[in-house]
């Protein structure tokens, strides 16, 4: 029962942390970056789709641990034996930790000892020049931009206060020249922007 205690604390706390401007700030800074970035994730998507599928067809079921051709590599003395090209999961995570991690030896030396395709290590130095060089980095800079963007945005309405709704403006105008008060609260604004 203390568990179960201590994990609404737990609740009470994340309520009041998300009332912190800065807390809303990020927030909603993360869902528009991935709202506007859903195009270039989808060709990151793409690009490791493509490159999950061809290494299963190449590469599936050859790297295991007690492979003899995989003696005295680095991807067998580093203990990766999960990451391998065995199933589509499996070589989606080694792709991810290939794309995060940027270009990997160690599967490029395990590659060329144990599969029978000369040459098909190349893939590796070919994912790194499309996966990461180009579509990741392309993500980052997107991502940086667009952040920089919002946080700009933030400091001038800190500063200017919010950018006013046009429409609700020149009703605001219009019911300010007929001597009527006009009183609005605008809920998700940035919808209209």
């Amino acid at each position: 029962y203390m568990n179960i205690l201590r994990l609404m604390r737990l609740f009470r706390m994340l309520k009041q942390i998300k009332r912190l401007k800065s807390v809303q700030f990020m927030f909603n800074t993360v869902i528009k970056l991935v709202l506007g970035s859903q195009h270039i994730l989808m060709t990151l998507g793409c690009v490791v789709f493509f490159f999950t599928s061809l290494s299963v067809q190449l590469w599936g079921g050859i790297l295991y641990e007690s492979n003899p051709k995989l003696e005295e590599t680095e991807w067998k003395e580093s203990k990766w034996y999960a990451l391998n090209f065995n199933d589509f999961l499996m070589a989606f995570g080694s792709w991810f930790v290939s794309l995060l991690s940027e270009y990997l030896p160690e599967f490029t030396e395990a590659i060329s000892m144990a599969s029978n395709i000369s040459g098909s290590w190349l893939i590796f130095p070919l994912f790194y020049i499309f996966g990461v060089m180009i579509v990741f980095e392309l993500v980052m800079a997107f991502t940086i931009e667009m952040f920089v963007q919002l946080s700009n945005k933030r400091i001038e309405e800190e500063k200017n206060g919010p950018r006013p709704f046009k429409p609700l403006a020149r009703l605001e105008q219009c019911f300010f020249e007929k001597g009527i008060g006009f009183h609005y609260q605008l809920l998700g604004k940035d919808e209209f922007e």
